[in-house]
């Protein structure tokens, strides 16, 4: 009996924490969730736990994502034009594939997150760190970059000229 007490109170604080069926809000805690295909056009995310938390083929169109954090969170084949992810921590987060056209990562850490043939087009990486950060292939066109003065020229494919 004791064994039984000590095993569900060492794991239900794990399974209560992360509540993959809330709906989206601010602040929601959807840490290693798997929210695959889902349309958050617009949401208001702001400072929304997505750790390890998993969005392939979600819709994020012009959704406030602002200092969410959603380190090693995948992003991939996701839409994300006009999305606004300032100050968000972004480390070790795929983002390959995504469309991703005015996005803003201003003041975001993106340090090692991936970009793999990414539109980024018209982007906003005003103050973002991106020590390590694979943008392969990534369209980087009309990007403002790190200083929040440089804009990348067009044909700026994995890095921005």
């Amino acid at each position: 009996m004791r064994m039984l007490l000590l095993l569900v109170m060492l794991f239900l604080p794990t399974l209560a924490r992360a509540e993959c069926a809330d709906a989206p809000a601010p602040g929601v805690d959807w840490g290693r969730c798997f929210l695959d295909g889902r349309d958050f056009k617009d949401a208001d995310l702001t400072g929304v736990k997505m750790r390890g938390a998993q969005f392939m083929r979600a819709d994020f169109t012009g959704a406030k994502l602002a200092k969410v954090e959603a380190t090693r969170a995948k992003f991939n084949a996701t839409k994300i034009v006009g999305a606004d992810f300032s100050g968000a921590r972004l480390q070790e987060t795929d983002f390959s594939n995504t469309d991703g056209e005015r996005v803003s990562f201003k003041g975001a850490d993106l340090r090692t997150a991936k970009f793999i043939d990414a539109d980024l087009k018209g982007a906003d990486f005003t103050g973002a760190q991106v020590r390590d950060t694979d943008f392969f292939r990534a369209d980087l066109s009309g990007a403002r970059w790190l200083d929040g003065k440089k804009i990348c020229a067009p044909g700026s494919i994995g890095s921005c000229q």
